[in-house]
């Protein structure tokens, strides 16, 4: 098989500062570029944490399945935020089924803030169809970990697909 590149976010250590999009007044939604997880990997060893949070079960149903996730940073100001996933122009209806972890600290000791898979009660073609968001107060000063991943299909009891979803998603974030 062939592998393509793994996108330049694919790390924690790699992750892409976002911080420029905070600040704005509240009710101003700032919309990130388009961002990939395609021959993204993952991240097995937080999956275990997240199985309360994320629906999607690894192979052997011992917790979530952390399989294809890119990275982006934030420093804290003190203010709260949503923060949410949703599809860019042209976006495949399954490449926006994301799941999403926020984490505090630095890359070498994560701490779980919270996460979430589907944004259930409001789907909307606009956004995608499972598109994932937190709200979170981001304490001044602090580093925060956005993790966010393609959800996996591969071990649910559907005939329509499988597979991790994987393609291109926007970030949206919000005061």
């Amino acid at each position: 098989a062939c592998w393509g590149q793994a996108p330049a976010n694919d790390l924690c250590d790699q992750a892409i500062d976002l911080t420029e999009h905070l600040g704005f007044d509240i009710g101003d939604l700032q919309t990130t570029e388009s961002f990939s997880n395609l021959d993204a990997t993952g991240e097995p060893d937080l999956a275990v944490a997240l199985s309360d949070i994320w629906g999607d079960d690894d192979s052997l149903e011992t917790g979530a399945s952390v399989d294809q996730s890119v990275w982006f940073h934030f420093t804290g100001d003190g203010h709260t935020y949503q923060l949410r996933t949703s599809a860019c122009p042209g976006a495949a209806m399954y490449s926006n089924d994301t799941q999403m972890a926020l984490y505090s600290g630095n890359c070498d000791s994560l701490e779980l803030v919270g996460g979430n898979e589907d944004l259930i009660g409001f789907w909307a073609g606009t956004n995608g169809w499972w598109y994932s968001y937190m709200d979170v107060k981001l304490d001044a000063g602090e580093d925060y970990f956005l993790m966010v991943d393609g959800y996996n299909w591969d071990y649910m009891d559907s005939d329509d697909w499988v597979g991790v979803a994987q393609g291109s998603f926007c970030l949206n974030v919000m005061r």
